[in-house]
């Protein structure tokens, strides 16, 4: 009782629960003290810095460039952003309204961008339970042979979760363009991580590396697409030396590996064991999932127009995999994929999972185009939603690039609008000539463009036209 006595005259006359509870970032605050919104520190840096254990470091939406390692260094390598010996949450999206008032789930709106000043984006070290969610990490440029590791971040002993966030373009000389675990845990859900790339002969894990004793790596929900290792294994991710690998409902496709499998079950170690539930493994010019050690698992998932679908001892249950490898309940038949990787209400995917989906929480995600899970769990990857397009417009002659896109307010040329579009857009053109004059040609689709449409008014009235450009269209 005396102690509940004691805490509770503490909480009565200490601080405000806003002065306890966050810290703001903003590029429109007076970079004073980072109490409000009105006096946010402009670098997340300087917020991480003064932010005490169990804190919400706001962040208003807006691009963070940096242009040096305003993080230090660990272990020799800087990096623009730190965190040591704390719980923090870190949320972007932001809308500098309130204490600190309503914010954005869409993850492009809070960028961190980096340039070639900078090795990695994040290091954590010794941090107990740390959050990050809706945002965007790019740019990181982590160069110097086999011994460049962990572009996007790097968890010294650290438990750390990742949500709706994205790593889009991040490049390291060997392993990890996302992440390098050393003794710890990282949880990512609902992220995507697109175009990541080991970019040397010593490549190991472009999109994702699992590296040294009792690591645990779990993806759930989340898509990993066009990533590459030159040279390397392990596009998706390597586990090594007693550590796990967990993917659960992910859309693995068109990843790029020019040595070994997309999937990797063993680097370096005997005693790594992967495990993936409910993927959709498809479109990567090397094998789906690999076994050349520890242990690999897969169920209630779909190998289909890989290279190679499944290459060493994999155990398999309950999986659709175009090369016939056997398992238990496995079998060999078109998926039948439609608007991306959806699968139609025909598909032998259906109903033959192994357990219900509700059991594993995919009873409100969608396999099909127009429907929630219901029943035995649907084999493969459950999109977050039905195939709803959002829509997007463009105009050459009436639009601005500053607009929102909308049909009153339309962008001016196509290639600002794949640039700034998000899957499952529908990009609506305005009758014009889309020429040399206001667009880079050539116009690119790349894996950051899933189940995006391009519509124009006709095909005699929406014309694109890349004469004089010295480029394809």
């Amino acid at each position: 009782l005396f102690c509940c006595v004691i805490m509770a005259g503490l909480f009565l006359n200490g601080p405000s629960a806003d002065a306890q509870s966050y810290v703001y970032v903003s590029p429109n605050g007076d970079n004073l003290d980072g109490a409000s919104w009105s006096s946010a520190y402009h670098s997340l840096q300087d917020a991480l810095n003064v932010a005490t254990a169990n804190q919400i470091v706001c962040v208003s939406t807006g691009r963070y460039v940096y242009n040096s390692a305003m993080g230090g260094s660990f272990g020799g390598v800087g990096a623009a952003l730190f965190i040591a010996n704390r719980n923090l949450t870190v949320r972007g999206g932001y809308l500098e309204s309130g204490s600190p008032g309503a914010y954005t789930n869409e993850p492009l709106m809070t960028t961190v961008d980096v340039n070639t000043n900078i090795l990695r984006i994040w290091t954590f070290t010794n941090c107990p339970n740390g959050l990050v969610e809706n945002m965007t990490f790019t740019g990181a440029l982590q160069t110097g042979g086999a011994g460049a590791m962990g572009a996007g971040g790097y968890a010294y002993i650290s438990v750390n979760t990742f949500r709706n966030c994205i790593f889009r373009r991040n490049y390291c000389g060997a392993r990890g363009a996302v992440f390098l675990l050393d003794r710890s845990q990282l949880y990512m859900n609902d992220c995507i991580l697109s175009e990541n790339e080991a970019n040397i002969a010593t490549g190991l894990g472009g999109g994702m590396f699992t590296a040294y004793s009792n690591s645990v790596l779990c993806v759930s929900n989340s898509v990993i697409a066009g990533n590459t290792a030159l040279g390397g294994r392990g596009i998706v991710l390597s586990v090594a030396n007693s550590s796990v690998g967990r993917l659960f409902n992910c859309l693995v496709r068109n990843n790029t590996s020019t040595i070994g499998a997309t999937i990797m079950s063993m680097f370096n170690s005997a005693s790594g064991t992967i495990v993936l539930e409910n993927c959709t493994v498809t479109g990567n010019n090397g094998a789906g999932l690999e076994e050349t050690g520890g242990s690999a698992i897969a169920s209630n998932s779909i190998f289909w127009c890989n290279a190679d679908d499944i290459i060493g001892n994999v155990n398999l249950y309950y999986c659709d995999i175009q090369d016939g490898d056997t398992g238990t309940e496995c079998f060999s038949a078109d998926p039948q994929f439609t608007a991306g990787y959806y699968i139609s209400g025909k598909s032998p995917c259906v109903n033959t999972g192994s357990v219900s989906a509700a059991s594993v929480q995919l009873d409100t995600r969608f396999p099909f185009v127009n429907g929630p899970d219901s029943g035995v769990v649907d084999l493969g990857y459950h999109y977050p939603e039905s195939n709803v397009l959002t829509d997007i417009y463009v105009n050459p002659s009436a639009g601005n690039n500053t607009n929102a896109g909308t049909f009153s307010s339309p962008l001016s040329n196509i290639t600002f609008a794949l640039a700034v579009v998000q899957p499952n857009t529908r990009i609506n053109l305005a009758t014009g000539m889309y020429t040399s004059a206001s667009e880079n040609f050539p116009l690119t689709i790349s894996s950051a463009h899933d189940g995006c449409h391009l519509v124009g008014a006709g095909a005699e009235s929406t014309i694109i036209d890349a004469t004089n450009s010295g480029a394809r269209v």
